[in-house]
């Protein structure tokens, strides 16, 4: 179907598949390879152990960084596959927004600068500010949150994001490729 699948931050890669990939690095003289295979050239099975998590890079632990890539390279949003084992019902959950002028005659509340404010959970997915803030001029928009897939506790990018201001929609962004 011309999807790739992107596997980085090793320890180590098993079987043919690892052989393989190990004279391939040799050749190149580099750990940091962009190998393409053929269509059949290894074969894996549900259950087979292809590598090994590791800790390469700039993280904290050993972990995989898994990525599915479109027929044009571009990195998708990996929930669009249909994993079974990775739900996400959970709506984002928003911790605090910020308000920052961005020219001299902006004010947020009469003051210039950038000014933070607390959300409170209205809904499972919706968030509202406590009280009115004033603002105007030309004014940027911070926003602290993230989601959790189920069965997971690590802190996730958010997908898809509204803005509304006076019930109007004033932004909204989807990311489905990178």
């Amino acid at each position: 179907d011309g999807m790739t699948s992107v596997y980085a931050h090793l320890d180590g890669i098993k079987g043919k598949l690892g052989e393989y990939v190990r004279q391939e690095q040799y050749t190149a003289r580099s750990f940091e390879k962009d190998i393409q295979f053929k269509p059949g050239q290894f074969r894996v099975k549900r259950g087979d152990t292809i590598a090994i998590s590791g800790n390469t890079g700039s993280s904290n632990g050993p972990h995989l960084h898994f990525e599915i890539r479109d027929p044009q390279n571009r990195a998708i949003n990996p929930l669009r596959m249909g994993f079974k084992e990775i739900s996400d019902d959970l709506a984002p959950i928003v911790q605090k927004v910020a308000l920052r002028t961005l020219s001299i005659h902006s004010r947020v509340n009469d003051r210039f600068g950038r000014h933070e404010f607390y959300v409170v959970r209205k809904s499972s997915n919706e968030y509202v500010l406590p009280a009115p803030i004033f603002a105007h001029g030309r004014i940027g928009l911070e926003l602290l949150a993230y989601d959790k897939l189920v069965k997971d506790h690590y802190r996730c990018g958010i997908n898809y994001i509204e803005v509304w201001a006076d019930s109007q929609r004033v932004f909204n962004q989807k990311i489905e490729e990178v």
